[in-house]
């Protein structure tokens, strides 16, 4: 009987460590980099109107995925992480496609045309995009 137990208890110990492993490989491998998988081509104008027609179906197509979109920059600024945040134009002037910018070097002025690659994370009045970097 304290043999069963045994080996019940290495079972379990080794079950635990296993998993502990799991996890601590996956906190400390980082983020998934996005610039290297392809990504559905869309300029900012019609990423704008595909959620302005219909957000459920906009979602199917682009939440989660990896997107790589065209447009002018509306704007640059930087947000409470310090992050670069570059704002692209599109046929509605009161909303806009918000990309959060990976590159800190990234060297992107306004007025200028640019397609950025990361990952579409919704819709509220404007699209955002993060971990972005630009496509040359």
């Amino acid at each position: 009987m304290k043999t069963w137990k045994k080996i019940i208890l290495i079972v379990v110990v080794a079950v635990a460590a296993a998993g502990g492993y799991k996890g601590y490989r996956m906190y400390t491998d980082g983020p998934e980099n996005y610039s290297d998988q392809k990504a559905i081509t869309v300029n900012a104008v019609s990423l704008l109107d595909d959620y302005n027609k219909s957000e459920a179906d906009a979602n199917k197509k682009y939440l989660d995925k990896v997107v790589a979109v065209k447009g002018e920059v509306k704007d640059v600024t930087t947000n409470q992480e310090g992050q670069m945040v570059v704002t692209l134009k599109t046929s509605d002037p009161m909303n806009s496609i918000n990309c959060t910018m990976d590159q800190k070097d990234a060297a992107i002025t306004q007025g200028t045309n640019v397609t950025l690659k990361g990952l579409c994370t919704g819709y509220m009045m404007d699209v955002y995009i993060t971990r972005c970097t630009v496509v040359k």
